[in-house]
């Protein structure tokens, strides 16, 4: 299976994972829900580092692709915009990972609160360290008291109002995320701009919607993450927990999935990879996924139905 061809099926089985979700909050299994919601976000982005040969197929996809899209395609940027520097500036690689080696540990976080904690845990070394010395390769910034401002901007927006989905959604663009983090490491933003911009990266048919697409479903995974792991084991469903969070979590999955339909995000993805590829090359992929989903979503509404007694 060629690597077009593994991205959409990626792709269908994100739109089938979506379907779930829907399936699942109209039963008013709230939780299971926004896990099916976050699958989709995975699996959308699991496609496009596919297409983008970020990540290769078979075996080797589980490897290469965490469970955590998030931190792991924000380590995929960090080591292209580093190796693309060193090259462009023939800088000593060994003293320049040396110098990136304490900022690059909060990519690799499970979640958005450990995120958020580790870049918190930087800003202080960030702020006294001696980085600027490297200013005579004309890639580094004179460390200044915004500095520490500029970062707590940034979680601050990261971590804004989680409860607003839709706002939270159209507002989070992650590509700028991205570079000014990156600049906080000392490397200017407009080199950044150029070597971060999704469209350079090797796609021939680079389209602004399916960009934005994927900055939603990377962003939309750390936030959805936090609200899906008590729907990862079916027979350990906490009926309490579903009505206490009843409300909002009920507003978090149906805001997203009204926002993903809306918005035909899973469509500007398609656009993206889509080649001469025909719905029968991609059935017996589809079909095993399918019965999975099946099955679990009656598994899911039989627990919640023996549960609400």
């Amino acid at each position: 299976m060629s690597r077009e061809e593994l991205a959409l099926a990626l792709l269908r089985i994100a739109e089938l994972d979506l379907k779930a979700s829907k399936i699942l909050l109209d039963n008013g299994l709230y939780t299971q829900a926004v896990f099916y919601a976050q699958q989709c976000c995975e699996k959308a982005y699991k496609a496009f580092l596919v297409f983008a040969e970020l990540a290769k197929g078979g075996e080797v996809l589980s490897k290469s692709i965490s469970h955590y899209p998030f931190s792991k395609g924000l380590q995929f940027l960090i080591d292209k915009a580093v190796k693309e520097l060193i090259e462009e500036h023939g800088m000593d690689e060994k003293s320049f990972e040396k110098v990136l080696e304490p900022y690059l540990e909060f990519s690799q976080a499970s979640s958005l609160t450990s995120f958020v904690e580790n870049l918190k845990r930087k800003i202080e070394d960030l702020v006294t360290s001696t980085i600027g010395e490297l200013s005579a390769e004309k890639l580094c910034e004179p460390l200044t008291k915004d500095t520490e401002k500029q970062i707590d901007e940034i979680i601050d927006t990261i971590t804004i109002t989680l409860l607003d989905v839709e706002t939270f959604l159209e507002s989070i663009k992650l590509g700028p995320i991205i570079c000014k983090l990156l600049k906080l490491l000392h490397v200017s933003e407009e080199k950044l701009r150029a070597k971060l911009d999704v469209v350079s990266w090797s796609i021939s048919r680079p389209l602004l919607l399916a960009k934005t697409a994927l900055y939603v479903f990377l962003i939309a995974s750390v936030f959805l993450e936090r609200f899906a792991v008590a729907s990862r084991y079916p027979g350990e469903i906490d009926p309490s927990k579903d009505i206490k969070y009843n409300s909002m979590i009920t507003k978090i999955a149906r805001d997203f999935i009204n926002y993903v339909e809306r918005t035909e995000l899973l469509r500007h993805m398609y656009e993206l990879i889509r080649g001469d590829i025909t719905d029968e090359e991609l059935k017996e992929i589809l079909k095993a996924h399918k019965e999975l989903i099946k099955t679990q979503i009656k598994l899911h509404i039989e627990t919640g139905k023996s549960s609400s007694y």
